[in-house]
């Protein structure tokens, strides 16, 4: 084995360095505020500040979430974050049983405009334990 490991050290001129390694996790804070308007309508605001390598981003978000039902649930919202004003997000949500199925988005405008940088979906499941029939 020995023989093999030097064999491809010498194909692919590795060397061996000792040096201690490092990285830095990015600290990120939110600040959220919920109102609910009516017993099938919630506004929000939140708050992102992410430090970064130094670099400090922000953004602010106002969203509103409408329930149809104790099911069905759709949010709208407005982001404006790194100097970019036209970020429309829309999403979806369905409860059947102990799942809740959604999807979605933060720039809907992105499949529209040629320029947007940066786009975002999102999917999945939550599963739903101890539930209160009345509560969303």
């Amino acid at each position: 084995m020995n023989n093999l490991m030097d064999s491809l050290s010498y194909k692919f001129n590795l060397n061996e360095k000792a040096f201690a390694y490092n990285t830095y996790l990015n600290s990120k804070l939110y600040l959220g505020l919920d109102y609910k308007v009516s017993s099938n309508i919630n506004l929000g605001v939140l708050s992102k500040t992410q430090y970064y390598y130094g670099n400090v981003s922000t953004s602010l978000t106002l969203s509103a979430n409408v329930y149809i039902n104790n099911n069905i649930g759709t949010y709208i919202s407005y982001t404006a974050v790194n100097n970019s004003f036209n970020n429309v997000g829309v999403g979806i949500s369905a409860k059947l049983g102990c799942m809740q199925f959604y999807m979605v988005t933060d720039n809907i405008l992105a499949s529209y405009i040629t320029n947007t940088q940066v786009g975002n979906f999102r999917f999945g499941i939550n599963f739903i334990f101890n539930a209160k029939k009345n509560k969303r």
